[in-house]
C-alpha cells in the first residue's frame, strides 16, 4: 500500500534510543522526524519543520507542540520545559531539551554529535542528546507551528518501576558523565534525595535502590571516558536549563511523577 515506506524488522528490543539510532542510520533525507507509537503529527507537520529548519542554520533540533488527541488541548504529560515557560506555548523559542513524543532533527547534526547514547534504554535520552547539540554550537527550539497528537489515556499515565529505575539511573550516568566534578556532587544529593522520597512514595523505592547500584556499577567507565562540558557549554547549559534555587528543583523532582 506504501511503498515508499521502509519497514525495519529487528530481533531484539534495543530500547528508545537504540530504535531511534538505526531508524536514523536507514534514512535518507537530511531531516530526521521521530514520533512515539502513540502519537501522530498534524498534516502538515512535515513540510513545516523543512522550514524551520530551513530558516536558521544554527538550528538542530525542533521539539514539537504536543496535542492531547482527545481534547486538543496542550499536553501537559508532554511539557519537559520550565513550568515558567507554560503560558508561551504558542511561541517559538530556544530551550535546553525536547519532548521525545515528537521532535525533529537535522540529520548531519545527529551524526556529528554521536547520535543517541544506546545504553539507556529508556529516560533521558532527549537531555543528552540536548547537551551534546548545544555544546556543539547549534540551537534546540521549541516550535508551536510543529503539532502533534498524542494519544494518551484518559487516565493520566504514571511511571511503574521499570520506569523509574531506567529513568534514575540515566540521570546519575548522564550527569556524572558531563557535569563539572562540584555540579555533578550537588546535583547527585539532589536527585538522590528526592528519588528516595519519591520512591517511598510511589511504593518503589526497591527499583530506586536498585539504580542508584547500577549506575555505580559503570562509574569507573563513566570517568574513564567522561566527557565534561567546557567553562562557556556549561554556563550556556545552565542559562537555558535554570528551574530556580535548588530547594525548588528538589521540590519539582519530588512531585514529578
Amino acid at each position: 500500500l506504501f511503498p515508499e515506506v521502509i519497514l525495519i524488522q529487528v530481533h531484539k528490543n534495543y530500547g528508545v534510543p537504540g530504535g531511534r539510532n538505526i531508524g536514523a542510520a536507514n534514512a535518507k533525507g537530511e531531516v530526521l522526524v521521530f514520533i512515539d507509537n502513540d502519537a501522530s503529527l498534524h498534516h502538515l507537520a512535515l513540510e513545516e519543520a523543512v522550514a524551520v529548519f530551513q530558516s536558521d542554520e544554527k538550528i538542530a533540533i525542533a521539539g514539537f507542540k504536543i496535542l492531547n488527541a482527545f481534547t486538543k488541548k496542550l499536553d501537559m504529560s508532554s511539557w519537559t520545559y520550565q513550568k515558567s515557560r507554560i503560558n508561551d506555548y504558542e511561541v517559538r523559542f530556544d530551550t535546553y531539551t525536547f519532548c521525545g513524543c515528537a521532535h525533529a532533527v537535522l540529520k548531519n547534526v545527529f551524526e556529528e554529535v554521536g547520535r543517541y547514547w544506546d545504553d539507556f534504554f529508556w529516560g533521558s535520552e532527549e537531555a543528552e542528546l540536548s547537551l551534546k547539540v548545544l555544546r556543539a554550537g547549534y540551537r534546540i527550539i521549541y516550535e508551536p507551528k510543529l503539532i502533534a497528537y498524542h494519544r494518551i489515556s484518559e487516565e493520566r499515565r504514571t511511571a511503574n518501576a521499570k520506569g523509574y529505575f531506567y529513568g534514575f539511573r540515566n540521570k546519575l550516568w548522564f550527569t556524572w558523565r558531563y557535569y563539572p566534578f562540584w555540579s555533578a556532587l550537588k546535583a547527585t544529593f539532589v536527585k538522590i534525595g528526592a528519588y528516595l522520597i519519591k520512591g517511598v512514595q510511589k511504593r518503589c523505592l526497591m527499583a530506586i535502590l536498585m539504580s542508584i547500584v547500577a549506575a555505580c556499577s559503570k562509574f569507573y567507565l563513566l570517568f574513564q571516558f567522561r566527557d565534561r562540558l567546557d567553562k562557556r557549554a556549561w554556563m550556556n547549559y545552565k542559562r537555558l536549563s535554570y528551574k530556580g534555587p535548588a530547594w525548588q528543583v528538589f521540590r519539582g523532582l519530588f512531585h514529578k511523577s
